[in-house]
């Protein structure tokens, strides 16, 4: 069996582009799978010797930007017509698979897919609603989904989460949708201190992430006596005191989960307006390794994961807001510790890589 998995957003190794199709390469070839690894055009080299390790090649097959905003400018349709026929064109030029995936499928990827023709089964993984990417992209949602139908192409939608899942049946014109499991899966925590000690700042830090919040946060938690655990992918952050409970973790990372054991507690400080209907991995992590965190109320994230309770949100986004509810989660840090153990439990046998693979399997056969 071959899959060609497919992502236009693979660029480089920060982010979760590229450890997403890792793990996929990883866990179709343990299942005897040839793998085809497709990414953007532009990628850094770091990402095809990072693959090669896997035993799948790599090609830089997508020209076009795979974030480019979806605008209502007055030829936006006629350049998006022609990024999704060159799209088409590139799809249509690999060897043939029985399965063709898109684990982080974006509108400009389904409308290309739809107007390629691509023959054999492909399934669609999608990570947000449809219109984060600007005014046009539920409409290119719909323009896909209408050729998909059409076409009688065999595809399969998977949603990462049911919200997002209801948000994109209203633009697939009659396409179902289900929730897929979500692949993030690792290491767990396997003992709690009685107290919070060690905070964790993780991901790839952007200005949507709260970048600009995490140094006066780190200041104001090594003030206050805790260890700070930073992951800065892009060199963004400098111990420039050399202060010995700053702990600052530099560019990509194999195991991001496992370097999340050493903290007590994450800290989520993405914007709140971003992610209110588009998930968090970095929280996503947290509750696979059973670690407790703090993020904004409001959020997808907070939706699906505060009845567990392992979690706390904040209101106010700001340092002296975050803080707070670092502070509250601490003093009663043993109870929040019990309850991320058991959410961890609950992730275990619900999600993870190899559920995952299993669910897009089902659908080649």
């Amino acid at each position: 069996m071959r899959v060609n998995i497919l992502d236009n957003g693979l660029q480089g190794k920060t982010g979760h582009h590229f450890d997403l199709m890792r793990q996929l390469a990883a866990g179709f070839q343990a299942r005897g799978w040839e793998v085809l690894a497709c990414g953007a055009a532009q990628s850094d080299p770091a990402v095809a010797e990072g693959l090669a390790r896997t035993g799948c090649r790599f090609v830089p097959l997508f020209s076009h930007f795979a974030y480019a905003p979806l605008d209502l400018r007055h030829d936006a349709m006629a350049m998006l017509e022609y990024k999704a026929r060159t799209m088409a064109g590139e799809l249509a030029s690999l060897p043939p698979a029985d399965l063709n995936l898109f684990p982080s499928l974006k509108p400009l990827e389904f409308y290309g897919y739809a107007l390629s023709g691509l023959a054999g089964t492909a399934v669609g993984y999608a990570h947000a609603e449809p219109s984060y990417q600007g005014p046009l992209s539920g409409r290119i949602w719909h323009l896909a989904a209408g050729h998909v139908r059409r076409r009688g192409m065999r595809f399969s939608m998977g949603a990462i989460d049911p919200v997002v899942g209801d948000f994109l049946a209203g633009y697939l014109d009659g396409l179902a949708v289900e929730t897929f499991p979500i692949t993030l899966s690792g290491r767990s925590k396997m003992h709690y201190a009685d107290q919070a000690a060690t905070i964790g700042f993780f991901g790839s830090q952007r200005d949507e992430r709260g970048k600009n919040l995490i140094a006066p946060l780190a200041e104001q938690l090594i003030g206050q006596g805790y260890r700070v655990v930073l992951h800065d992918t892009n060199g963004q952050f400098f111990n420039t005191n050399g202060h010995p409970n700053l702990h600052i973790i530099e560019g990509f990372v194999e195991d991001l989960q496992t370097e999340m054991l050493a903290c007590d507690l994450v800290v989520c400080p993405m914007q709140r307006e971003i992610y209110l209907h588009r998930m968090s991995g970095v929280a996503c992590n947290a509750m696979s390794a059973g670690l407790p965190f703090v993020l904004p109320a409001g959020t997808l994230a907070a939706a699906r994961f505060l009845a567990q309770g392992s979690c706390r949100p904040y209101l106010e986004h700001s340092p002296a807001g975050i803080l707070q509810a670092i502070g509250e989660m601490a003093q009663d840090y043993p109870r929040y510790a019990e309850a991320a153990q058991r959410a961890a439990l609950r992730w275990r046998a619900e999600q993870g890589m190899a559920r995952f693979i299993d669910k897009i399997i089902e659908k080649t056969v």
